[in-house]
């Protein structure tokens, strides 16, 4: 089972693909499966965030060393840049992470958060949760 990270905002969310080639990074439309998630944000511009694994997986910081755990971090690092520059633009962003089928799931947690923190080799997700980002 795979963790799913969903992003939320009050502006269009532009999308980044995903390349079999070089995995990344990526942001893509939700699918009719995951229009359940919508129940968990405010805001209705809704996508689904993937990392190099292609999945939310990628954000996992638990057990990665070496160059998994650099992968990971890069992960974080370029959802940081990608926020930054939605919130430019006065973009309102939520996330919410769960594992895949529990996108109806009521939260377990909820945050508040600022990218530094977001960005921080510290931070990870927490499974079921939302964070409002600030």
């Amino acid at each position: 089972m795979c963790l799913a990270v969903y992003l939320a905002s009050n502006k269009p969310i532009p999308l980044v693909e995903w390349n079999d080639a070089a995995p990344r990074f990526n942001v893509v439309p939700i699918i009719d499966d995951e229009l359940l998630v919508k129940k968990q944000f405010r805001n209705q511009n809704v996508v689904y965030v993937g990392s190099h694994q292609g999945c939310g997986c990628g954000f996992f910081k638990e057990g990665a060393s070496g160059e998994e755990l650099l992968l990971v971090q890069a992960n974080y690092d370029s959802l940081v840049r990608y926020l930054g520059e939605l919130m430019s633009d006065g973009a309102n962003i939520e996330i919410f992470c769960c594992w895949e089928g529990d996108q109806g799931s009521e939260p377990e947690f909820k945050e508040r958060l600022s990218l530094a923190g977001l960005g921080s080799e510290s931070f990870e997700f927490k499974e079921n949760a939302y964070y409002e980002i600030v």
